[in-house]
């Protein structure tokens, strides 16, 4: 692998991720992509806030995001 290639992949022990990188482990909860949400928000006029549960199916286990405009 070359010196592009490396520059171009997602392989955490060759480099280290760049800002927009995101890599999380396959089990880990959605409540983890708070870290995506952020560097959408500072990058965009973009507003991702959760979704409080009152607002969602009571006892079903929900958990949501609302995306607007700011």
């Amino acid at each position: 692998m070359n010196n592009e290639e490396l520059k171009n992949s997602i392989i955490i022990s060759r480099r280290p991720l760049a800002a927009n990188e995101f890599v999380f482990r396959y089990n880990v909860q959605i409540g983890a992509a708070k870290e995506i949400f952020n560097y959408i928000e500072r990058l965009s006029n973009i507003s991702i806030e959760e979704i409080p549960r009152e607002e969602l199916p009571h006892s079903q286990g929900f958990q949501g995001w609302r995306v607007t405009k700011k």
